[in-house]
């Protein structure tokens, strides 16, 4: 029988461990694409509705507090721009809404009346203050509105729902910049 010489049966264990350790490797990194490639588990129908509910919440007191807002402000064309803005926050009720039907065990919501859940977290636009006031008071509102939606986009959503969120998302974030210009133009 013919010994295999040392200096080969040192590269012929060398190379069986290269080659051990590139499949481990090439293993792992299978394992961890088809993990990152995988969604993560979506929420329940029950959190998703939670969801839904919170955020229809938030542009409920949004439509509310424009109520407020529109109320008070002197100059027309910011009141009317308010007003917009307003039945656009009514569009955000309709379409989440819709998603809440759509994506839950739910079968039937009726969106809050405008207000009802007004829990005097925000400050509350009234009384004999400026239109300046009132726009700085509806942008920090907007700030809190706004931040419910990036929570909600954090988590594991239908597509469906996702791309609606993060649209109205989107939108309220021009709003809010809007809200910022228009109160540092007026005096």
């Amino acid at each position: 029988m013919n010994a295999i010489p040392k200096k080969y049966l040192k590269i012929l264990c060398l190379s069986l461990i290269f080659s051990l350790a590139l499949f481990q490797l090439s293993t792992s990194a299978t394992a961890l694409s088809k993990t990152a490639l995988s969604p993560t588990p979506i929420l329940t129908s029950e959190q998703m509705k939670e969801t839904f509910i919170a955020l229809i919440e938030f542009e409920a007191d949004g439509v509310f507090l424009l109520d407020k807002a529109i109320l008070n402000v002197k100059n027309k064309k910011v009141r009317n721009w308010l007003s917009n803005f307003k039945e656009e926050r009514k569009t955000h009720i309709k379409t989440l809404t819709e998603l809440l039907l759509k994506n839950t065990a739910s079968k039937n919501y009726t969106p809050p009346t405008f207000g009802k859940f007004y829990k005097g977290n925000y400050p509350e636009p009234s009384g004999s203050v400026n239109d300046k006031t009132i726009l700085q008071t509806l942008f920090a509102n907007e700030k809190l509105i706004i931040e419910a939606y990036e929570k909600a986009l954090k988590l594991s959503l239908p597509q469906n729902a996702q791309i609606k969120i993060k649209n109205i998302y989107k939108h309220n974030k021009q709003h809010n910049a809007y809200l910022d210009h228009l109160a540092k133009t007026l005096s």
